[in-house]
């Protein structure tokens, strides 16, 4: 069994480019908690037709001098999995689009953090998206 999608018009979004982010922690701070990741939303004449956020990374409590760098291309982000599946991916996005769409591109770099209170915590997110594609198509439906 497989899922087909058919779309009228679609169209693919993709990027390149690259996003770095780092998270250290200076003592132990067991109340902490970090979580961050990437976003991308596309709007089709003004409307919103597409969004999908995923999450890179979410921490709960760090000892002294602990932390972690990752620095991946952008057209690689994949949102971590809760289960035995592989986390979503954030590109490429899929949409509909017709002729004289006027299509906006949005890629966003999110985080939220707590219990960082007077403590020596640093978290750092950098990106770089050079260029943005939107590749219009005939219709087309996936193979089986």
């Amino acid at each position: 069994m497989s899922s087909r999608m058919l779309l009228e018009n679609p169209a693919g979004c993709a990027h390149a480019g690259k996003k770095e982010f780092s998270i250290v922690d200076f003592e132990a701070d067991p109340n902490l908690q970090t979580r961050g990741g990437a976003g991308s939303i596309v709007y089709r004449n003004t409307v919103q037709t597409a969004k999908t956020e995923i999450t890179l990374w979410n921490r709960v409590g760090m000892t002294p001098s602990t932390g972690e760098t990752v620095n991946l291309p952008i057209a690689d982000l994949t949102g971590m999995s809760g289960g035995p599946f592989p986390g979503i991916r954030l590109f490429p996005v899929v949409f509909d689009i017709d002729a004289g769409d006027v299509c906006e591109v949005w890629i966003y770099l999110w985080n939220a953090c707590s219990g960082t209170e007077g403590k020596p915590f640093l978290c750092t997110q950098l990106g770089r998206v050079p260029l943005v594609t939107v590749t219009a198509e005939p219709p087309f439906v996936p193979p089986h």
